[in-house]
């Protein structure tokens, strides 16, 4: 149900052992799917954690992919305290990672201000540019499609030119949306989502994706210039509902024709 080539991300939970870490991208890559593994840089405890990950990942399945996120606790594990932070060390590069995502935040990040924001954006772009790598932006979830379609513009105002991947969540039940809502600090656009509860759930009551899809989809189409250029899917119903409801074969309603 995948296409071949398909990015998959690979989640640091910050407990699994790098040898499953590794284990689980050379599966995707046998799969015929990009393995993107999740570095999250405040869990790593030392400039040899992070080396013996990325070494581990290359090695075995090959990486060329990443998505390069602070992590979310407070208080560092070791000496990184944010994502440029293992950007400036030049491992990633020395271990042939071309592509990297960073992290993007349609509801503004909980510990940053705006402007700071920006700020390290461009930092990011412009180190991305300096070294040949492929830089995208990664965002949240969330549940307003016109909110996240003017924050997209908005960066672009700011500057901004690198495209945008931007998070939607997948099929699954209420009850399971509102848990990983919470965990993942979205509860403003889920509050305003569920104010139109007819527009979350199919007739099953499960959370159906197709509105909030359709939505961002008319936003993007009417404005050629826009930075979003694909959707990343958070499968909290899991791989299958996910693939099945991208390929119109599921029973949570009908697909958005994008």
């Amino acid at each position: 149900l995948i296409p071949t080539g398909t990015r998959a991300y690979v989640v640091d939970s910050g407990d699994t052992p790098v040898a499953d870490w590794a284990a689980a991208c050379l599966a995707l890559r046998r799969a015929d799917l990009t393995p993107v593994p999740h570095i999250a840089c405040r869990r790593l405890r030392s400039l040899d954690d992070l080396d013996e990950r990325l070494s581990a990942m290359a090695r075995g399945a090959g990486i060329d992919d990443a998505l390069v996120i602070g992590g979310d606790i407070a208080r560092p594990a070791g000496p990184f305290g944010s994502s440029m932070d293992v950007l400036m060390t030049g491992l990633l590069e020395q271990h042939g990672i071309r592509h990297i995502g960073v992290a993007g935040h349609p509801e503004g990040s909980p510990d940053i201000p705006p402007a700071v924001v920006v700020d390290a954006l461009h930092w990011k772009i412009e180190f991305a540019a300096r070294i040949g790598i492929d830089l995208r932006l990664v965002t949240q979830f969330n549940f307003d499609a016109d909110g996240a379609v003017s924050w997209a513009e908005q960066l672009r105002s700011e500057g901004i030119r690198v495209p945008i991947h931007l998070g939607v969540a997948g099929p699954t039940t209420m009850t399971r949306l509102m848990k990983y809502a919470a965990l993942c600090g979205v509860r403003t656009s889920l509050s305003f989502a569920l104010k139109r509860k007819a527009a979350l759930t199919s007739l099953l009551g499960n959370y159906a994706p197709d509105p909030h899809v359709r939505a961002i989809e008319s936003g993007v189409l009417s404005n050629e210039r826009s930075l979003i250029q694909q959707l990343h899917v958070y499968a909290f119903g899991g791989l299958p509902s996910a693939a099945e409801w991208l390929t119109g074969r599921g029973s949570w309603g009908p697909r958005s024709k994008a």
